[in-house]
């Protein structure tokens, strides 16, 4: 028996967590400063990324810190600004609309895996080489050659053997708007 605190272990091999990163943008204004148009496309790449990672209950300890892979980020940010009053009374309206869409990659995870489940249990969320980062990994149904759910004699869902892969809590873009 033993006391830890918050039941974790330590890691004396971590490193520092790096970036590289690079930008490039334009900006647009026309019609006397009542629209502006800015543009940005941006390049990321992070490597030794510092996670946190469910061990197995035989450890004694619940989690660990642990520096894994290299994962990189594309993306656009796009904003556009209207001002419909300007300088009326001294009232100024904007209205402004924005849209960004990063595409995350996990480029390498490790020497020894092209995987990492970041926790365990029914749901998994993996680190997995070419998805990215946080895609869920879960037992699904099994399924007939025209993909329909099979089902035992009781009518009810049998269970796939093999785990598959479900998507990730990445959005696909994001979208704003104000005034």
């Amino acid at each position: 028996p033993g006391y830890t605190i918050d039941n974790r272990i330590g890691n004396s091999e971590l490193k520092p967590e790096t970036s590289f990163s690079w930008e490039v943008g334009t900006d647009l204004t026309i019609l006397k400063d009542y629209v502006t148009l800015e543009y940005t496309y941006y390049n990321k790449k992070d490597k030794d990324l510092l996670v946190e990672v469910s061990l197995p209950a035989s450890s004694g300890y619940r989690f660990t810190t642990k520096n894994v892979g290299e994962i990189v980020n594309k993306g656009h940010e796009l904003v556009a600004r209207i001002t419909a009053i300007k300088n009326l009374k001294n009232v100024n309206w904007d209205f402004n609309f924005n849209f960004t869409k990063n595409i995350n990659r996990v480029v390498k995870v490790s020497d020894e895996s092209d995987e990492l489940a970041l926790n365990t249990g029914g749901v998994q969320v993996v680190l997995k080489e070419g998805l990215p980062f946080g895609t869920y990994k879960a037992l699904d149904y099994a399924r007939d050659p025209n993909g329909n759910i099979i089902v035992n004699a009781q009518g009810a869902p049998v269970a796939a053997v093999d785990y598959n892969y479900f998507g990730s809590y990445q959005p696909k873009y994001q979208l704003g708007f104000g005034s």
